[in-house]
């Protein structure tokens, strides 16, 4: 059999009941498999994973609470919520259902309305259970990340201070002090981000939407980079002309320009260009930040926005990255109820493209 997902599979040895089930579901617009058996349903669970199961207890040969023991035991089904089905519902059986995983038991004959918001709460935990899980591995996995970037630049900084005390040379003590206040740096910006992003996740991050001067915020933050521009050779610039008004939070808008111009910095070589550019698009703005800097490979765009992959790479120039910021910029883009995107040639350089809305 096909593998099957988001579905719901019906166990009754009684046909009346499953069509009865299946039609009520169905016109609920819910997926339905169904067998006549317990080793029916544990056949098919072989291949299969449903998002939730309506076991009849009183079937012959195996009966429901020996089914359900039996995909308790499983480690890839013991999650799939299980509601037990029977004429009557004594004392007994219901704690026998709950002690053996049940999670809830339905009467027949089938009250249409009871019979769907049961199902649809247990679903819907289902679902939420999942999410849950899914976003902590994934936090799990992204925080290791962190660690191991931290792991670097502060035990560089431990090896240097040793090596300073043994060496007395104030020209080799310059040379490793500069080696310290780069790795420092690699660190706090880390921190740095790690701490926005975190305020981010947990809504604490204070976020004022209001009308602002998007050209004057990209010029100002063209100045403040300007310098590191400069050390490389490479022309940065704003190729608008006109004003125009957006509606965000001040500070993550200075941040998404300043991560964006930043990348782009760090990946183009010397002598070459940055551009930025806005057009107006009616309800928001598209703005652009345009690099001709060495590119990105199609295998490695869709990690770059991802906090469960590690990827980050050296600059032209050596430059080390956090591997969070562009990370940040989506999040604060999306808050701010845009989108964002990318397109890259390796060797040719990238394009990220965002949009915010305009005031109405």
């Amino acid at each position: 059999m096909k593998q099957k997902k988001n579905f719901i599979l019906i166990v009754d040895d009684v046909s009346e009941n499953i069509e009865v089930l299946g039609n009520i579901l169905s016109e609920a617009h819910y997926n339905i498999a169904a067998v006549n058996s317990g080793q029916d349903a544990l056949d098919i669970l072989n291949a299969n994973t449903p998002e939730l199961i309506l076991l009849d207890v009183m079937m012959p040969g195996m009966d429901g609470f020996e089914v359900c023991k039996i995909i308790k035991s499983s480690e890839r089904l013991k999650d799939i919520p299980i509601i037990f089905i029977t004429a009557k519902a004594n004392k007994e059986d219901i704690i026998n259902g709950f002690q053996v995983g049940g999670v809830d038991y339905i009467t027949k004959p089938f009250n249409t309305i009871e019979l769907l918001a049961r199902v649809k709460v247990h679903i819907e935990n289902q679902r939420l259970k999942i999410s849950l899980l899914e976003s902590n591995q994934t936090k799990d996995k992204f925080f290791s990340i962190i660690a191991h970037d931290l792991k670097g630049p502060l035990g560089g900084i431990f090896s240097l201070i040793e090596i300073i005390n043994s060496d007395t040379s104030s020209e080799n003590v310059s040379k490793y002090i500069n080696v310290v206040k780069d790795s420092l740096k690699s660190a706090y910006d880390l921190l740095d981000n790690l701490l926005k992003w975190a305020r981010l996740e947990t809504r604490t991050i204070q976020i004022k939407y209001q009308k602002l001067d998007l050209k004057t915020i990209i010029v100002n933050n063209i100045s403040l980079l300007q310098n590191l521009a400069i050390q490389k050779n490479i022309t940065l610039e704003l190729k608008n002309e006109e004003t125009i008004q957006v509606w965000a939070d001040s500070n993550m808008l200075e941040t998404i320009i300043r991560n964006l111009i930043s990348n782009a910095l760090k990946f183009t070589p010397q002598n070459g260009e940055i551009s930025l550019w806005y057009t107006d698009k009616e309800t928001y703005v598209e703005v652009n930040v345009q690099d001709s800097g060495i590119g990105i490979s199609p295998e490695n765009i869709d990690k770059l926005f991802r906090i469960d992959m590690k990827y980050t790479t050296a600059g032209t120039m050596g430059e080390k990255g956090t591997g969070l910021g562009l990370i940040l910029c989506k999040e604060m883009i999306e808050k701010n109820n845009g989108t964002i995107w990318l397109k890259s040639e390796e060797g040719k350089g990238t394009t990220f493209t965002f949009t915010l809305k305009k005031p109405t």
